[in-house]
């Protein structure tokens, strides 16, 4: 364990490259943009929508072929929200088509990833993960709008909310199951696991990368003092003398030792090797 421990340090070890693993789940994932309107505004695609009498029939939506009847819910407000769009729940709204990740499922349980790896490649995965719900969200949003004859402004797609779920690091494990928290790091709100979780503008994932790469710097800051710990004469002293013999065929370990730590391991020697006096 010196030799290794050592030869890290002395190599500038990266503890960005420690290999750990653990458990993650997106969830909420919003994502929007803003639809562009030209005057006049009557019989615009959010209109023509909204007016179908969408809680009369069944089937799909004779104008929208593409959209079952079943799959459409209007609030009072007025806001539509359809379901099962290309792997999507489109929120539609006046101003702006939300895209609501739907959660990929196995046999009705939530999918939830293994992340293994070092830091970096742990975090290039959830970037990736993150990079293909943003395409998804984003196509189905594009595609909604041909289907209901709106336009929107490409450049004014952003983040809503999201969620990342995870579990498996030590810490949060440690968390007791019965304690709730809300911070501005995470939240806890289930038995097991915290949530990571963003408002508009912020980027999925970025919290928990952000936690993982905290964690590779605690590892290093524990290393090191792992290594101080272990390449300290006085401590070594301690582990390796079990008789009086020991401290004599360690005598160059004592050596290093400055005045004040010769006192200590006199006194330690004294009292954990007494018995070895007396024989």
């Amino acid at each position: 364990m010196l030799n290794s421990v050592d030869s890290s340090m002395r190599n500038g070890f990266d503890t960005m490259s420690i290999y750990k693993k653990e458990f993650w789940r997106p969830n909420n994932y919003r994502r929007g943009a803003a639809i562009v309107y030209k005057r006049p505004f009557i019989n615009t695609g959010y209109d023509l929508f909204i007016n179908t009498g969408l809680k009369s029939s069944t089937g799909n939506i004779p104008q929208y072929p593409d959209i079952a009847y079943g799959d459409v819910k209007i609030t009072k407000k007025k806001v539509a929200f359809i379901k099962n769009f290309c792997g999507v729940t489109i929120q539609f709204s006046r101003n702006k088509i939300i895209g609501i990740w739907d959660q990929e499922k196995i046999e009705g349980v939530k999918l939830i990833h293994l992340v293994e790896g070092t830091a970096r490649q742990r975090a290039d995965f959830i970037n990736s993960r993150v990079k293909k719900t943003k395409d998804k969200i984003d196509n189905a949003i594009r595609e909604f709008a041909g289907v209901v004859g709106v336009d929107i402004n490409p450049d004014s797609f952003k983040w809503y909310r999201h969620e990342d779920f995870s579990r498996g690091d030590k810490f949060i494990n440690s968390l007791p199951r019965e304690v709730i928290i809300h911070n501005e790091v995470f939240k806890k709100v289930y038995p097991v696991g915290v949530e990571f979780v963003g408002g508009k503008g912020d980027e999925p994932g970025e919290g928990l990368i952000n936690y993982i790469k905290s964690r590779a710097v605690d590892d290093r800051e524990d290393l090191i003092i792992r290594a101080v710990e272990v390449n300290n004469p006085f401590n070594q002293l301690k582990f390796k003398c079990k008789c009086v013999e020991d401290v004599i065929d360690n005598k160059h370990l004592v050596d290093l030792l400055d005045d004040a730590q010769k006192d200590i391991f006199s006194v330690w020697t004294f009292t954990n090797l007494s018995e070895t006096f007396k024989s």
